[in-house]
């Protein structure tokens, strides 16, 4: 399994599809016959939950940087049979979009704004590709502290690896100053810029499989881990077990992981 089938088979299902529909559910508005573009797309599945929402109708692209997570995307969307909009995949950075000016009525981004390389840049193509009185809904991760799967993991990388290792861990670089994406929205000229800090709950059979579904959307980490003696590995795994320990699910079982998110809704 490629790291491209590994982060939709196993990481989508259990952290980006929960919060992706989360959040969804939370930017209101009808989305039948729109026209939507899901930015940093991944393997889709933001893209495939608004062509749903946007039925036969309406129109959906996912762009992302990466060919190997849209051919992925691809063929995700392809074995599914619910009537739904046509998606068209574009393989492009999110800074130079080749997309027409006031093509879109909405934009997502799903825990993608804190990979753009500049997000002021980022947020005025996306700007640029909203029709006038288009929404963007992004969602970007809160602070490690609030995400204690995503925490204990970086904390043993930490430990057992350095702390360059811990670093790429890496979807926190936005978690310091919440205000400050919505700061950047303005100031790539949106009318109107607000974040709310949203919640979910994250359940996962144990400690180890929340390791290996985060190991297999991030290379760096899985290879980090790989790399370490047979001991040491395991007593990585250990580590991240006892920090996860005041999360078990004492009614059935398995980790019950608090997990939260900013998420920016801005119109242009």
């Amino acid at each position: 399994m490629d790291a491209a089938d590994a982060y939709e088979r196993l990481l989508v299902p259990h952290v980006f599809r929960p919060w992706a529909e989360a959040v969804l559910r939370r930017a209101g508005g009808d989305l039948e016959g729109r026209r939507i573009l899901d930015v940093a797309t991944g393997t889709g599945v933001g893209a495939r939950l608004a062509a749903a929402a946007a039925g036969p109708r309406g129109r959906v692209a996912g762009l992302d940087i990466d060919p190997a997570m849209l051919a992925v995307a691809a063929r995700a969307a392809a074995a599914e049979a619910a009537p739904r909009a046509p998606i068209d995949w574009i393989a492009a950075s999110a800074l130079a979009m080749p997309l027409a000016e006031a093509g879109f009525d909405a934009a997502f981004c799903f825990e993608g704004l804190q990979f753009f390389p500049d997000l002021v840049a980022g947020l005025a193509e996306i700007r640029r590709v909203l029709a006038p009185g288009g929404r963007l809904v992004a969602s970007c991760w809160a602070a490690p502290a609030d995400n204690p799967g995503y925490h204990a993991i970086g904390e043993g990388l930490r430990a057992f690896c350095s702390d360059a290792a811990a670093a790429r861990l890496a979807p926190f670089a936005l978690a310091d100053d919440p205000d400050a994406i919505a700061r950047a929205a303005r100031a790539a000229g949106f009318a109107a810029a607000a974040v709310e800090r949203h919640e979910l709950v994250l359940s996962a059979p144990s400690a180890r499989d929340f390791v290996t579904w985060v190991a297999a959307g991030g290379p760096t980490v899985r290879h980090n881990i790989a790399r370490l003696a047979e001991d040491r590995r395991l007593d990585f795994h250990r580590f991240v077990e006892r920090a996860l320990a005041p999360f078990t699910d004492t009614g059935g079982g398995g980790l019950r992981l608090p997990s939260a998110r900013t998420v920016l809704a801005a119109t242009r």
